[in-house]
C-alpha cells in the first residue's frame, strides 16, 4: 500500500502572498503545506472547494506545496483559515479511503490471477501425455 502522511497546513507564505490581479483589495494568499500533495489528494481538495458553504466563500486551489486563496486579508482569520483546515482534514481522510479502495482492488485482482493460475496448474497436473 502506498505510504501517505497527512498533509497539514504549516503556515502562511508571506513572501508569495501578494495583491491579486483579479480585483482591487484582493490578495493571493499562499498557505504552506507540509508537503506537495499527490495529484489524487489535490483533486479531492478541489472537489471539496467547488461548492460555496457560506457567503464569504472564496475559491482555493493547490499549487505545489501551497493552497492559494484569492481574498481580502481580513477574511483569512474570520472565515478562510477554518474552511481550509476543514477541507485539508477531509481531503486527507478521503484520500486514505481512496488508497484503501485501490489496495482492495489490487488484492482482488491478485487473488483472481492466483486462482486462474491454480486452475491452469491443476489442469496441467491432471493431463496425461503418455
Amino acid at each position: 500500500m502506498e505510504i501517505f502522511n497527512d498533509i497539514r497546513l504549516v503556515g502562511l507564505d508571506t513572501k508569495l502572498t501578494r495583491p491579486s490581479p483579479s480585483a482591487s483589495g484582493m490578495n493571493l494568499v499562499y498557505f504552506n503545506l507540509s508537503a506537495v500533495p499527490p495529484p489524487g489528494w489535490a483533486n479531492i481538495f478541489s472537489q471539496k472547494r467547488e461548492f460555496p458553504r457560506h457567503n464569504m466563500w472564496r475559491h482555493a486551489h493547490v499549487e505545489g506545496d501551497h493552497i492559494v486563496v484569492d481574498c481580502v486579508l481580513d477574511e483569512i482569520e474570520r472565515y478562510h483559515l477554518n474552511d481550509i483546515k476543514t477541507d485539508v482534514v477531509n481531503s486527507n481522510q478521503k484520500y486514505r479511503q481512496l488508497l484503501a479502495q485501490r489496495e482492495r482492488h489490487q488484492q482482488q485482482a491478485q487473488a483472481a490471477r492466483e486462482k486462474a493460475q491454480a486452475e491452469i496448474d491443476e489442469l496441467a497436473n491432471r493431463l496425461n501425455f503418455d
